[in-house]
C-alpha cells in the first residue's frame, strides 16, 4: 500500500484515510476504537487484516494498536493480551501463513 505521493503507509495516515477513503464499515470500526480504546476480538481481526491490506506494516500496525489501546491498557498488559493476534495475522507467529 503506497499514498498518491508514493510513500507507504504508516499509523499516523490512518485518521485522513479514516474520513476520506475507508469503507464505511472500516471507519465506523475506527471511530469505534478511537471511542472505547478497545475493539472485540472480531473487529481487532477485521479491522487488523484491513489495514494490512491496504499496506501497513507489521511493526506500524503493532504501535497503531498499542497507541489505541494505551488509554485502557499499560503497555505491558497490552503486549500480554493482544500483540500475539497482530503478529498472527502477519503470519509471524502460529501456522506463519501470511
Amino acid at each position: 500500500g503506497a499514498l498518491p505521493g508514493g510513500g507507504k503507509i504508516t499509523r499516523h495516515h490512518i485518521p485522513m484515510l479514516a474520513s476520506q477513503s475507508f469503507p464505511l464499515c472500516m471507519a465506523q470500526m475506527y471511530r469505534k476504537l478511537n471511542q472505547h480504546s478497545h475493539l472485540r476480538y472480531m473487529g481487532r481481526r477485521t479491522f487488523g487484516l484491513f489495514l494490512k491490506g491496504i499496506g501497513l506494516s507489521l511493526q506500524e500496525s503493532l504501535e497503531f494498536w498499542r497507541e489505541s489501546f494505551s488509554p485502557r491498557f499499560s503497555s505491558l498488559e497490552w503486549r500480554k493480551k493482544y500483540s500475539y493476534n497482530i503478529r498472527h495475522n502477519y503470519g509471524k507467529v502460529g501456522k506463519c501463513a501470511d
